[in-house]
């Protein structure tokens, strides 16, 4: 018996490549968000590139990437900062997941490491963490007891 293979028979559509896997690298996405260009940002968005896309294997992905600013650039732009988290935010950036260490972009906003409690960043992920309809409350918060598990 011979068997005949038609080219791409047999391959797993389980992932099939995205416009965005082939358009957008995290290297780009990581320059555009030191640069704080939003433009670029919302550019790599349209191509399908997600903000939630981890950075490194700690988990950061966009929203907090653009927060660690705060602590090696103490210089920043803080207006334009605010816009870039908010377009992160608007794109579906999570506020709510924590990271390895069990860290969120608001407990990382808040720490004074960080931007600090009275940060625009930090007031403007504390709001949409505690108000309006799409509030998550406390899940805004850092959550290290998944941590010290991971630890164990």
């Amino acid at each position: 018996l011979v068997f005949a293979v038609a080219p791409g028979v047999g391959r797993s559509q389980q992932n099939p490549p995205t416009m965005a896997q082939a358009t957008v690298s995290q290297r780009e996405a990581a320059n555009a968000l030191r640069r704080l260009d939003v433009a670029a940002i919302e550019t790599m968005v349209a191509a399908g590139w997600s903000p939630n896309t981890h950075f490194d294997r700690e988990g950061n992905a966009a929203i907090n990437y653009v927060l660690n600013m705060c602590e090696w650039d103490r210089s920043h732009d803080r207006r334009k900062m605010l816009l870039m988290v908010r377009t992160l935010i608007d794109a579906g950036g999570h506020i709510d997941r924590p990271n390895f260490w069990g860290d969120t972009a608001y407990s990382i906003a808040k720490a004074p490491r960080y931007c600090g409690p009275d940060h625009p960043d930090t007031e403007v992920i504390r709001t949409l963490c505690y108000s309006g309809a799409g509030a998550v409350g406390d899940r805004c918060l850092a959550t290290y007891e998944l941590a010290r598990r991971r630890q164990d």
